[in-house]
């Protein structure tokens, strides 16, 4: 049985427009394979905390050498790698918040990539990924249109999220909501165009692969 990890990071919810199109992908892998096991990870519901310095010290410590204490500290970065490590895809939703990821999917993803479980480093110092094999696809939302134009260059979500799930071994694919600031119809034909490139994409086809 195939799992998906859905990570949700938007702090709304009815409004939310990365919600609403991974809602729309839940149901087009499930209509492709109604035995697929989902796995939610609402941030906002479910506030992920920064990291402190006893979890960055713990994690930089050989497992052999913990303390109770700092095996304790890693207690919630541990259930999260390894519910990442279970997953044999993940969908992300990820609206832009002032040109970059919401402060909750950062603070996510910063328990996650961890040396020694999902990335490891070359002899030669070089980041290698742990989690090869998985893919994800990636939601974005935005008021403005960022993939092209004048303001592509503003765009710190789609690099970034492809930089770091690439560090990690993971396959990425994106799909933009974008312009949804410049009124309700504006809003709606960007809704329809994601949802119709989600169709299009073959993605929930080949999670029943």
């Amino acid at each position: 049985m195939s799992r998906l990890l859905v990570i949700e990071s938007s702090p709304r919810t009815a409004d939310s427009f990365s919600r609403k199109l991974t809602r729309t992908a839940v149901d087009l892998a499930l209509s492709a394979d109604p035995n697929l096991q989902i796995v939610r990870r609402d941030l906002a519901a479910e506030p992920i905390p920064h990291l402190s310095e006893a979890t960055i010290v713990a994690m930089r410590t050989p497992r052999p050498h913990l303390t109770e204490a700092q095996r304790a500290a890693l207690d919630l970065s541990d259930f999260l790698t390894d519910e990442v490590l279970g997953a044999d895809r993940l969908l992300v939703g990820a609206p832009m918040h002032n040109f970059g990821v919401p402060s909750a999917l950062k603070a996510y993803i910063d328990h996650i990539a961890r040396a020694g479980l999902t990335f490891s480093y070359s002899a030669e110092g070089r980041p290698q990924g742990l989690l090869t094999g998985k893919s994800a696809l990636i939601l974005t939302s935005a008021g403005g249109v960022y993939s092209e134009g004048h303001a592509a260059s503003l765009d710190f979500v789609s690099p970034y999220l492809r930089s770091v799930f690439g560090v990690l071994g993971v396959a990425t694919e994106f799909i933009h909501i974008e312009g949804v600031a410049f009124g309700p119809d504006a809003a709606a034909a960007a809704v329809a165009q994601a949802e119709t490139a989600l169709a299009k994409s073959g993605w929930a086809g080949a999670l029943a692969a």
